[in-house]
């Protein structure tokens, strides 16, 4: 039995591409951008376009700890760089439209 999600900050997919993905609401995946990967859990939301996946930051552990995402929520942070893709004039890494691949985890 799958354990409610309510203490993380779940990945976001609409309900096509879940199924496209083989991939079930409440799933544990990896999502992984050219800096890092990270776990997360995934939920369905009608609501999100196709092909996007939406996810709320400032969750999960330092780079350094483990932890169950479950519990403690996924670090989006480890899926940017901050040394590339940073903005011209301020220095902020790039936070929205990270070019991901998604995976359930096995």
């Amino acid at each position: 039995m799958k354990k409610k999600s309510g203490t993380t900050n779940p990945a976001h997919l609409h309900p096509a591409d879940l199924a496209a993905l083989g991939i079930e609401d409440d799933d544990e995946v990896q999502i992984a951008s050219a800096h890092g990967q990270i776990s997360a859990i995934v939920k369905a939301d009608a609501k999100i376009k196709p092909g996007v996946i939406a996810m709320h930051h400032c969750w999960g552990l330092s780079p350094d700890k483990q932890g169950s995402v479950r519990e403690n929520g996924a670090n989006t942070n480890l899926l940017v760089s901050s040394e590339s893709d940073t903005q011209r004039y301020t220095g902020m890494t790039r936070s929205s439209s990270i070019p991901v691949r998604i995976k359930k985890s096995a």
